[in-house]
């Protein structure tokens, strides 16, 4: 199994032996989440921002924190994510690299937390770009594990709009998988407008068991010092269940 603490070492010792960092840019993303199913429906918010080192020629380090608000008054839940991220990208159209994820769930009757951490890879063929992950979770807190992975595909058009698939699976050990899977469409403002920002909506379905959710999400991402990176926004990057947990409960 692989250890969350040494894999975060690894991946920012990585970066100690280069050359000084220099700045990528940085991007804040505002979510909207709408959830239904036979009358019953949810709603969602939450708020996110990512920045990202170059490190040498090869090696990038990502950085992010998403916070999402569920529920009112006492039964107020807030879900905090903070990610990082290591890619070599010298590979021809491709990356390599890895990532860590800490999600914390606190509300009126306590808090928990749940790591998540594995692979990931990316490769552009023309205007496609191609990007999954594989990992595992853990919630001590829960006393939870689960295998994680997903894949997704974004073709981008060159008036700015672009359109994706994706499919996400976490498999809670001993227990129950969450499928999600959908489509997005997205338009980047400043392709035909002097405005620097970018809209992403997508809808599919979580798959429970055999029950099956709509699902609805709309962002708006502003960039800064870079382009928006293009594709759907979850609230979660790597992981069905706390995606599920910030929306549901």
């Amino acid at each position: 199994m692989i250890n969350k603490t040494l894999l975060a070492a690894a991946i920012i010792g990585s970066s100690s032996t280069l050359s000084a960092a220099e700045f990528n840019g940085a991007e804040f993303t505002f979510g909207y989440s709408r959830l239904s199913e036979s009358g019953f429906s949810l709603n969602t918010n939450d708020l996110g921002a990512t920045g990202s080192l170059s490190f040498g020629e090869n090696f990038v380090l990502d950085g992010g924190i998403v916070y999402s608000s569920v529920g009112s008054g006492s039964d107020d839940l807030d879900l905090t994510i903070l990610s990082l991220s290591g890619d070599y990208t010298g590979f021809e159209n491709g990356t390599a690299g890895a990532f860590l994820d800490v999600s914390r769930l606190a509300g009126s009757g306590g808090s928990l937390g749940i790591y998540h951490y594995g692979v990931q890879g990316s490769y552009n063929v023309q205007n496609v770009d191609f990007s999954g992950y594989l990992g595992r979770g853990d919630s001590s807190d829960l006393g939870l594990k689960s295998t994680v992975g997903g894949v997704n595909a974004n073709y981008a058009f060159a008036n700015g709009l672009d359109i994706g698939a994706y499919f996400d699976r976490e498999y809670i050990d001993d227990g129950f998988g969450i499928n999600d899977y959908g489509v997005s469409f997205g338009y980047d403002l400043s392709a035909n407008t002097p405005v620097s920002a970018y809209l992403n909506a997508s809808f599919g379905r979580y798959k429970i068991w055999d029950e099956s959710i709509t699902q609805m999400r709309l962002s708006l991402t502003v960039p800064l010092g870079r382009e928006a990176s293009k594709g759907r926004k979850p609230l979660h990057g790597h992981s069905t269940f706390s995606t599920v947990l910030g929306s549901l409960f």
